[in-house]
């Protein structure tokens, strides 16, 4: 269906313009990349400097990266 096809462009230009600004407010992560996307890149730097803000906790490569800084002693992962 067009409509269809017409939402899925409409939500990646989108996400694609969201990424663009988060990448402006966190270029540690090269979000402008990689565009969220769970790529080598992006997990690496997960792992060096942990979460953003904006990362979802209940990810499993985020929540890893988190059990990763506790146990280096670098963070509690905690929010606040």
């Amino acid at each position: 269906c067009i409509a269809i096809a017409a939402a899925s462009i409409v939500a990646k230009v989108v996400r694609d313009r969201i990424m663009l600004e988060l990448d402006r407010q966190y270029p540690t992560y090269g979000f402008r990349a990689h565009k969220g996307y769970p790529t080598k890149k992006h997990l690496e730097k997960l792992k060096v400097s942990g979460p953003s803000p904006v990362h979802r906790r209940s990810y499993a490569p985020v929540h890893r990266a988190m059990h990763i800084e506790v146990s280096d002693g670098a963070s509690t992962g905690e929010d606040g």
